[in-house]
């Protein structure tokens, strides 16, 4: 069936992401998440997006030095 995306490449910009390769990387994997756990709360999603190594090797920490 098709659906819409439960994560948006606008959603993704509105929390710190540039558009580029690597928000298409994350829409793939917030796809996947949503598929693999069954999920249908595109908040949810981004959670556990959020937890990803993805996300946190791309968006963490970018603006911290540690």
């Amino acid at each position: 069936h098709n659906r819409q995306p439960l994560v948006s490449g606008k959603r993704l910009k509105e929390i710190g992401v540039k558009p580029g390769d690597l928000m298409g990387e994350l829409l793939a994997k917030a796809e996947e998440i949503a598929i693999y756990e069954n999920l249908d709360d595109g908040e949810a999603v981004l959670e556990k997006l959020q937890q990803t190594a993805l996300w946190k090797d791309n968006i963490v920490g970018k603006h911290e030095d540690n």
